[in-house]
């Protein structure tokens, strides 16, 4: 390093006591210390930007780039017409939408937005009854991953320069908001016979696309999502004692420790006591 070498070059004079020379080393050191730690939180928010960057889908990443400038156009052959196939589930696309001018004749600045590959209609705004100046979003899914975006003005011969049809679009489109895990608070009924068959509703935050329910590391049957903090089960067989409720989405896995508890059978003998005979033994 640069810095290392230049303070090795440096000479005290005779007179130098010993406190000056600590005094030039502990500098030296609080000095590349800083830099290093300047240095691990430039590398570390470069990577955090890397990976933000990398999570985008291809059709994500080019409508940032599209529309890193608003679209702006007065000129009826200046239009958008740009597809964005693929999109990752969860991506959402924010977008703006401006117009101004006079619907003179019929002409007008309108905004298109079709999605899916069946091109079904999201959005259909011109200013034909007026200016416009709106906003909306779009989240694809698994099965919509797809917007097509249509953006163009017409004019009519007869408008004057203060009548001219305008439009201004912009648009972003962002990653999926990371899922969290899924927390357990509650079960009710808190307990029930070993032998299985009890339906309990269990509750928490985050059980959207809950995938599997075990009770003890048994998994419950009859599983039903009911909302994203209630989830209905049967529960399984188990052995007597305190079990865990364990519900696991793709996000993760979430726990209430001994929240369940199997009761082991009890048998009753009648009458409790007395003289073996056939009446008794039956």
């Amino acid at each position: 390093m640069a810095f290392i070498e230049a303070f090795r070059g440096v000479r005290l004079p005779a007179y130098a006591n010993n406190s000056a020379v600590m005094w030039l080393k502990r500098s030296a050191r609080a000095a590349m210390g800083a830099f290093i730690g300047f240095l691990t939180i430039m590398l570390t928010g470069l990577s955090l930007a890397t990976a933000a960057h990398a999570a985008l889908s291809a059709s994500c990443s080019k409508i940032n780039s599209d529309f890193s400038v608003p679209f702006y156009t007065e000129i009826p052959a200046n239009y958008i017409a740009n597809e964005y196939p693929a999109l990752n589930p969860g991506e959402k696309i924010s977008w703006t939408f401006s117009t101004t001018g006079t619907a003179f004749g019929g002409t007008t600045a309108a905004l298109t937005i079709y999605t899916g590959t069946d091109y079904d209609e999201l959005v259909d705004i011109s200013n034909i009854d007026g200016n416009k100046n709106v906003s909306g979003t779009f989240t694809a899914s698994a099965s919509v991953n797809f917007i097509y975006i249509v953006a163009n003005v017409s004019q009519d011969a007869a408008q004057g320069p203060s009548d001219l049809n305008t439009l201004t679009f912009s648009a972003s489109c962002a990653a999926a908001a990371s899922a969290s895990a899924p927390t357990v608070t509650g079960i009710s009924p808190t307990s029930g016979p070993a032998a299985g068959a009890t339906a309990v509703t269990i509750t928490g935050t985050d059980f959207t696309g809950a995938t599997t329910v075990t009770i003890g590391g048994q998994a419950a049957t009859s599983v039903t999502v009911t909302s994203a903090t209630q989830i209905t089960a049967v529960t399984p067989a188990g052995t007597a004692g305190a079990r865990n409720v364990v519900v696991t989405t793709p996000a993760g896995s979430g726990t209430l420790t001994n929240g369940y508890s199997y009761i082991a059978p009890t048998i009753a003998f009648s009458p409790a006591a007395g003289a073996l005979t056939a009446a008794t033994v039956g």
